[in-house]
């Protein structure tokens, strides 16, 4: 019987350990406290400043720039950008943001732009209406390591937060050196100048 009961425990064993070694990997996602986002004045360049990277977007489709554009008519904060970043490969990086607008808090003008610009209200089965208008946007470009010295000097958002980042890829290389340049008390990206964005 004793016999029989360590037999058991080493098929056991065996099992588990075999499992264990086939199981899939787990993306990893870690959080990054994001303390600023800046952009240059034509809305081609986003810079999302955290404390551990900075990720660092060339947009290019025109509604993309066209809502960032449009802050100060939208009237949309920081906390209102319902943030996902996905690290890829190479540090490729998708960023993916909904934004919503209570209805009842918009005036025409805003209604119009937000329906030219392919925000839309939701409809239920029973026929019901969302009382929000909803927008989906994404765009991509890349992780850099941040800067300590850069950190410091920039503008911060009132309210940093924390912002989950999934991994998707099993071996990602460390990232390379921010390309932020800061000085003359202005945070520069190549020829650019960015300007905090919130």
């Amino acid at each position: 019987m004793k016999k029989l009961f360590i037999f058991f425990v080493f098929v056991s064993i065996t099992i588990f350990s075999y499992m264990g070694c086939t199981l899939p990997y787990n993306n990893n996602s870690y959080q990054e406290e994001i303390l600023a986002f800046y952009m240059d004045e034509d809305a081609n360049n986003l810079a999302i400043l955290g404390k551990e990277y900075h990720y660092i977007f060339h947009l290019k489709d025109k509604r993309n720039i066209d809502v960032l554009k449009a802050k100060q008519l939208l009237n949309y904060t920081a906390n209102d950008l319902h943030l996902t970043l996905y690290r890829m490969n190479n540090n490729n990086i998708s960023a993916h943001i909904n934004l919503d607008f209570n209805k009842n808090n918009l005036n025409e003008e805003q209604i119009s732009w937000l329906e030219s610009h392919q925000f839309y209200q939701l409809e239920h089965k029973n026929g019901e209406v969302e009382n929000l208008y909803t927008g989906n946007f994404s765009f991509s470009g890349k992780a850099y390591l941040s800067s300590i010295d850069i950190n410091k000097k920039i503008k911060k958002i009132n309210n940093s937060f924390f912002l989950d980042v999934e991994d998707s890829e099993d071996k990602i290389l460390e990232p390379s050196k921010t390309p932020l340049i800061y000085q003359d008390n202005q945070l520069e990206l190549n020829s650019y100048i960015l300007y905090p964005f919130f």
